[in-house]
């Protein structure tokens, strides 16, 4: 296999730029990150990697101080263009540090000068791969005890922020059935509910109609799966107001006929989330449950 230690018959200059444009256009056009089966983050580390790689077995961008520069630019300018363009982008400094992290560990992968090989370059798509994965795995475990952390002491807070540019602010802390409390956040949009789970606009606690909060499966709002008939749920607000409800039915339906109203009267909580909440592909189903206000908290 004597084919493996041979340079690269070939140096395709333009397959860099072609790629560096696609990740660059992906990373632009509308509709947001996520939606996959991996994290953001380890998606802008992956495409980095791939693209410091590509870089480097082209003869483009190999390892340098320019690279470096180059790469920093690259992940910070997007990050940039996501905030002045009008596609429905949001800027993240995790992101443009996910992505720089990225093109590091691609650029290290093709540090040597000897010239690129086929084995070199299936070995450093192996790897970039497998660091991919780990990235995301790590994300994911870190994730949810920093963010509930980080909003916890946000909700405590007379700046409700959890961190700077934080997409929301903490809101309310949700206990279902005398459970620790779920900080819920005061939008819901989608960068807001991949934080926490968040109140739809229109409706507050106290108010006549119902009061909706969305979350997501795999996060906080989980715990709904297993949320009965007859249970309790209380919502306390940041500024101490506390509402006490009684879980009165829950149901399933399609998220393009939620069957919710939220001018239907009394005073009434809804919580969503999709279903069923232990799986992990993506779902038409929602699962909604529905409190009465039992009384007026102090």
């Amino acid at each position: 296999m004597k084919f493996l230690d041979a340079p690269l018959p070939f140096r395709w200059p333009a397959l860099f730029w072609i790629a560096l444009a696609a990740v660059s256009w992906l990373a632009l056009a509308p509709g947001g990150d996520g939606g996959g089966r991996l994290s953001d983050k380890a998606l802008h580390f992956g495409a980095f990697a791939t693209l410091a790689v590509i870089g480097a077995a082209t003869g483009v961008m190999t390892p340098s101080r320019r690279a470096l520069v180059f790469w920093a630019l690259v992940a910070v300018g997007i990050e940039i263009a996501q905030a002045v363009m009008p596609f429905g982008r949001d800027p993240s400094a995790l992101d443009a540090l996910a992505s720089f992290t990225g093109a590091l560990a691609g650029l290290s992968l093709m540090r040597s000068a000897d010239a690129p090989t086929v084995r070199r370059c299936a070995i450093a798509a192996i790897v970039v791969l497998a660091a991919t994965l780990l990235v995301d795995a790590g994300y994911r475990a870190v994730r949810g005890p920093a963010t509930h952390a980080l909003l916890t002491q946000a909700f405590k807070r007379a700046d409700a922020t959890p961190w700077p540019g934080a997409p929301a602010k903490a809101y309310a802390a949700i206990s279902l059935d005398g459970a620790a409390p779920i900080i819920a956040v005061d939008a819901a949009s989608p960068r807001a509910l991949a934080l926490a789970p968040g109140l739809w606009p229109g409706r507050k606690p106290g108010d006549a109609g119902v009061t909706i909060f969305m979350g997501h499966r795999n996060a906080a709002f989980r715990a709904l799966g297993a949320i009965t008939v007859g249970e309790s749920v209380r919502v306390t607000t940041r500024d101490g107001a506390r509402f006490d409800y009684v879980v009165t039915r829950r149901e399933v339906v399609r998220f393009d006929d939620s069957r919710l109203y939220p001018d239907a009267p009394g005073e009434q909580l809804a919580l969503v989330t999709c279903w069923p909440v232990d799986a992990t592909e993506t779902s038409p189903w929602r699962l909604v449950v529905y409190a009465d206000r039992s009384s007026i908290g102090s």
